[in-house]
């Protein structure tokens, strides 16, 4: 191990690494005292699977045509962070520490009240799957935001969400790089991906999971696939970034992170 720590100021970023540190390995870093605050955006599905504490994990595509990406106490320059084979930068977004605040599809509604008239509030898209047949979609105050200069009307696009109506705040707790299809059965349930397990007869159950290329089928809901968390996971990259895209094996920043309160 190696250790940039003696000597150096109060507040100082440490970083301990492995000598063999390779693109599937992380650096540990404790404490630095410039935490961002950035903005993530997410599908309803996967705003439901934060909610729900089932998802504490999400990968994005680097952007960079490197064949190996490798963390380097010591990158051209003089500096440290992940490089490619070469030595140069590739910049990542987001370190351990940072707070990322969700947006989400979101949308202006008001509702009747017997003793203020009329309330303002802001309505997420993620939680129409928790409703029943006739009821409405629960309404978030949000005193901050300027309800009387807003003329849309209907769902907005995550991209358009502001910060300060953002109900989501996650703390990043690691930062790593892999090829996507290195994915892990375990991590793969990390993203969120729904689950449900079915009787094969006396007291066993098999695990399924949800195949999210595929519409709903009647009653029995989502087409589910056996036993394999990790191909339920491409189904739901595939879904997002275009059929087939998962076979791309591109490289990704893993970013855990744990539910905070505003910062």
């Amino acid at each position: 191990h190696f250790a940039r720590t003696r000597g150096k100021p109060k507040g100082y970023l440490s970083i301990v690494f492995q000598a063999d540190c390779h693109a599937a390995g992380s650096p540990k870093v404790e404490g630095h005292p410039m935490s961002k605050q950035l903005g993530i955006l997410f599908k309803p599905e996967m705003v439901r699977a934060i909610l729900e504490g089932r998802k504490t994990q999400t990968r994005r595509v680097i952007k960079s045509d490197a064949n190996n990406i490798y963390w380097n106490p010591i990158m051209l320059g003089g500096k440290y962070g992940w490089t490619d084979e070469h030595g140069y930068r590739v910049k990542c977004n987001w370190r351990i520490g940072d707070y990322l605040y969700v947006r989400e599809t979101w949308g202006v509604g008001t509702r009747p009240d017997p003793f203020q008239g009329w309330i303002d509030g802001i309505e997420y898209r993620a939680d129409e799957a928790y409703l029943d047949e006739h009821d409405d979609l629960p309404l978030n105050p949000v005193a901050e935001f300027d309800y009387g200069s807003y003329t849309k009307t209907g769902w907005q696009p995550s991209l358009f969400m502001p910060k300060i109506i953002s109900r989501i705040w996650l703390k990043v707790t690691n930062v790593r790089v892999e090829r996507l299809l290195d994915i892990s059965d375990d991590d793969a349930i990390a993203e969120g991906i729904d689950c449900c397990d079915r009787p094969t007869g006396g007291d066993d159950y098999v695990d399924y999971y949800r195949d999210y290329m595929q519409p709903p089928k009647g009653d029995d809901g989502w087409p589910w696939i056996e036993g394999y968390p990790n191909k339920s996971y491409f189904s739901l990259w595939d879904s997002i970034n275009g059929a087939g895209s998962h076979q791309l094996n591109p490289w990704v920043w893993v970013i855990e992170f744990e539910r905070c309160e505003k910062p």
